[in-house]
This record gives C-alpha cells, structure tokens and sequence, in this order.
C-alpha cells in the first residue's frame, strides 16, 4: 500500500454533538470526496445510521461496547474491510460518547495499515460542568486531542465558556480551540490538517482504567423497544421522570399521531423532534426502510428493528431498567 488512509477521530462525551457535526461535514463535502464513517455505539440501538446523510459515503456500526476497549477487534476489522473493498479517501471514526479517545488513537497507531491524522474532541459547553466530575472518562477525553470544538457556545454566557477553557486548557495548554453555535466546523480545518499528531504518553492508571472504564465509571445501557404506537405525552413524562443519573436516552419513538419521533435527551434536557426524510417527506414509509437487517459487532447476531427503539445511557441506571419499562409500556396505545 503506497499511501495510508488518514483517519479522523471524533470524540466526546454522550450527546456533544458528534453526530451533529459529521453531518454538517457531509453536507458541505458533499460528494467531493470518498469517505467512509465507522460509527460506535455502547447501546445495541442504531440511530444514527438513520439520520446521517451525504453522497459517496460508506458507513459501518459497531454496537454493544466500546471501540477503545472491548471492541479493539471489531473496530481493526472494519477499518481493514473499508481500505480493502472501498478504497476511501478518509475514514472518519465516531467514539462513542464514553470512549477515551487516548486509546483509540492508540490502538490505531498500533494497526499499522491507517494513519491517524487528527483527533477532535466535541464538548457540550451547555450541559459539560454537569457530566465533567461523573465519569473519569468525561474529564479525560480533551486530555489528548488535536482540536477542541466548543458546541452550543450562543446558548451559553462567556463566563460559563471561561471555566470550560481553564478547564480544558489545564490539560492541554495552548491547543486549539473552534467556538460553533451548531457544530459546524469547516471541513478544509479537519480535513486540512497538515501538523504532527499529538504524541499520546498514558500513565498506569489511565491504562487500567481503559481495561474496563465502563464498569469503574458505572456506565450502564438498556434499551427499550416496542410495535405498538405510544402515547406521546405519556411519553414525555417517563423523559421529565428520569433522575440525574441518566445521561442520555435516544432512539425513535412510534407515537399514536402516526408519526416517528427522534428522541434526543442529555443530562435532562430532552426534545422530541418529529422524523422526515432527506427530501423532507413525511417519513410514512420509515417501518419499510427500518427493516433492515442489524449486525451487532459483538455477537454478530442478526435482528429487525422495532417501531420504537430507546437507549437509556447513566451511570448505575441498570436497576431502574424494569421501571421504566413498565412506565413505558404503560404509554402503549391498544
């Protein structure tokens, strides 16, 4: 192979925006060039292979874990699969919002067929004091980074954006740092990046506490799924019901209007936000697109997909799963 693919690595903790910002450079790459996009989730439901758009693109989900610990296998897999079959001219990693992007780029590094080329880290300036001090993972991801995208910066004031810069720069003096409203960031400065990566040098304890992050910061997942339609203000409070422990609940709801909502909850703000398709139809024909066959990277099963699929993400939450499912259920419509 003359000419490594570079890879970009997006980090940030759960609900960022990471999704948000992949779109936004695949709107403005457009079909330009030919990029390939390997997505993790810590959950086993696929959202966002539904909602990112963009020509000339090549997507592969890696589900149920984490690509910085217990998916090292399936993640080195699928990036060989995309330099071999489709040849791109970038693959753009996504983490998931508990990985430590440190020991991804590390074990990228250690492949030997890629070249990492930069990796961003997203932070939430809106919601980042409240999950900062939860989870060790969510004080450490701007540790080691390349750039530092500062998303919701408009809703937010200067004095608040100040404690995240000290914050961040404590960690990693003089890095660079791009404010976004939306985030939207110009690809030529991800996709431009011509410096040295940055040199990534782990301590002992931050190399144990890759082993098993998820469980030393108490990171729980279940998912709730459902055929039947759900009331949608019954919906709304099992969301306002949830306690500060959940961190994050997304996925598709099928509501008794007959239409799909995309759920986006973090760290108690929440909007449900009516689903259409890329030419902007209704999404009446979404049971027929949903359908499809679903891989899990860690058992390889196979399964379709509900009308309504849910993952509630928090730390400790796995006790509160038959709680909410019975709430929910209660919203089905007969």
């Amino acid at each position: 192979m003359d000419t490594l693919v570079p890879v970009t690595i997006i980090a940030g903790f759960l609900g960022s925006g990471k999704t948000t910002l992949i779109n936004h450079l695949l709107t403005e790459v457009g079909g330009k060039q030919r990029l390939a996009i390997v997505k993790n989730e810590i959950g086993d439901v696929s959202v966002d292979s539904r909602i990112i758009r963009g020509k000339n693109i090549v997507m592969k989900e890696l589900l149920n874990g984490c690509v910085c610990c217990t998916l090292v296998g399936g993640l080195e897999e699928s990036l060989k699969e995309l330099v071999e079959t489709v040849k791109p001219e970038r693959i753009i990693v996504e983490a998931s919002g508990a990985a430590n992007p440190a020991i991804l780029a590390v074990n990228i590094d250690r492949f030997g067929f890629v070249k990492r080329d930069l990796i961003v880290v997203v932070i939430d300036v809106v919601n980042f004091e409240g999950y900062r001090d939860k989870t060790m993972v969510g004080r450490l991801q701007h540790k080691f980074t390349d750039l530092v995208v500062l998303n919701r910066v408009g809703e937010v004031s200067e004095e608040v954006i100040d404690r995240v810069l000290d914050d961040v720069y404590e960690f990693r003096p003089g890095i660079p740092v791009i404010r976004s409203e939306t985030g939207r960031v110009d690809p030529q400065i991800l996709f431009g990046f011509t410096g040295k990566s940055t040199e990534i040098t782990l301590t002992d304890d931050e190399i144990k506490h890759s082993h098993h992050h998820l469980e030393q910061d108490r990171i729980e997942v279940f998912s709730f799924r459902q055929d039947r339609p759900l009331d949608t203000s019954c919906v709304e409070r099992v969301l306002n019901s949830l306690s500060e422990n959940y961190l994050r609940v997304k996925g598709f709801v099928w509501c008794n209007d007959g239409s799909y909502y995309l759920v986006n909850f973090v760290c108690g703000r929440w909007e449900m936000e009516r689903v259409e398709d890329s030419s902007g139809a209704d999404m009446d024909s979404f049971e027929a697109r949903a359908d499809f066959p679903l891989q899990s990277a860690s058992d390889q099963t196979t399964r379709s997909v509900s009308k309504t699929e849910l993952a509630f993400i928090g730390i400790g939450i796995g006790t509160g799963k038959r709680v909410i499912e019975k709430r929910l259920n209660t919203c089905c419509l007969k």
